[in-house]
């Protein structure tokens, strides 16, 4: 069983890896053939299946490195986040490496919540204490390599991170105006130097508007049932790095917003992606070489589609009908998609291709 991003359940029979990438060839069979928003399927090619600790239930957003490795939180009533990270290989079926909160010495902490892969496999996890917020970084073995304290309050609801080459973190969230109006909560951008302190806000094109929305009760934003989940447009959004040395920051809007964003905290490029149905949302986003590959979801029928996206035009390159795929987790060279589930308290890897 899944449990989507900010622990919201689903059942899933399978969930697969997916790991899909632009080669030369494809490349060419599509500009000479399918039109990008013509959707071709998806293809399972094989299913791996792993023995592990995680029992029946993970907790998203999934990620992966370039090698194709994946990140799997597991969701425990009692433990909540502060479940270790594991890093898997797909291919071989085997556990790579565990990333757990207990190796930070000193420290005890409440949650651990959004982490961070960069491509070379260092992974970097936003945790909070009773009063202070860290980032913990790990190197790809899964050995605590330090932590850094961010300078900003309490109140603010972090819900992505990322990390440029340069050591510079971009965090996004909510920041609530009013601590005492948990119903205030206005998007929030910033870029974090290397010492934790917060050296530019970033006010982004559509935040003023996505706040509105929310306020309006507009149930695409906001929920009845988990009013504490704040924007969904925010805490349902996910981020991924680039080869470009950008990081590319998605908001769960229809059509799907996304920000190109440089180090330095300017927006570079805003990049809106038409699944052509405005009932389906964005879930998930991983990037490779140039290449964005979103998955759409409704969250009423379960219906959902890929986008693979240029990320230097915004351009929609292909379109793929997803056949009831889950936990979508990576997108790697060439031209694989990869997804995870769980069976039985075991994991199952799937890899598919374009037909």
């Amino acid at each position: 069983m899944s449990v989507p991003r900010r622990c919201s359940a689903a059942a899933v029979v399978i969930s697969i890896l997916l790991g899909a990438a632009q080669s030369q060839e494809t490349s060419q069979r599509l500009e000479a053939g399918t039109p990008a928003d013509e959707p071709r399927n998806i293809q399972v090619i094989d299913v791996v299946v792993v023995e592990s600790e995680l029992g029946g239930a993970f907790r998203e957003p999934l990620k992966c490195d370039s090698e194709g490795s994946v990140y799997v939180r597991g969701y425990d009533a009692v433990l909540r986040s502060k479940i270790p990270i594991r890093k898997f290989d797909t291919q071989k079926g085997v556990r790579l490496a565990s990333f757990s909160l207990d190796s930070a010495p000193g420290l005890e902490f409440e949650t651990g919540d959004e982490f961070f892969v960069a491509p070379d496999g260092e992974l970097y996890w936003l945790t909070a204490t009773k009063s202070e917020r860290y980032i913990l970084t790990f190197a790809k073995d899964g050995t605590f390599k330090g932590k850094v304290k961010l300078e900003f309050g309490k109140p603010f609801l972090p819900y992505q991170l990322a990390v440029f080459a340069g050591g510079e973190f971009l965090i996004s969230g909510l920041n609530p105006e009013d601590p005492g109006k948990k119903s205030d909560k206005k998007p929030f951008t910033g870029i974090f130097d290397k010492q934790g302190r917060l050296v530019k806000r970033i006010a982004l094109q559509d935040d003023d508007a996505i706040h509105e929305a929310a306020q309006r009760g507009d149930s695409n934003f906001t929920s009845e049932l988990y009013p504490g989940q704040g924007n969904r447009a925010v805490s349902q959004g996910a981020v991924v790095g680039s080869s470009d040395g950008n990081v590319y920051l998605m908001r769960r809007t229809s059509p799907a917003l996304i920000y190109a964003i440089s180090p330095a905290g300017t927006v570079v490029r805003r990049i809106s992606v038409d699944s052509g149905d405005p009932a389906l949302f964005p879930m998930e986003v991983h990037g490779v070489e140039g290449r964005l590959a979103i998955m759409f979801w409704n969250r009423v029928t379960g219906e959902s589609l890929f986008k693979i996206v240029e990320t230097q035009t915004g351009d929609v390159i292909a379109t793929y009908a997803n056949q009831n795929l889950f936990g979508f987790t990576c997108y790697t060279l060439p031209q694989r998609f990869t997804f995870l589930s769980t069976s039985k308290g075991k994991l199952a890897f799937a890899h598919a291709e374009p037909q």
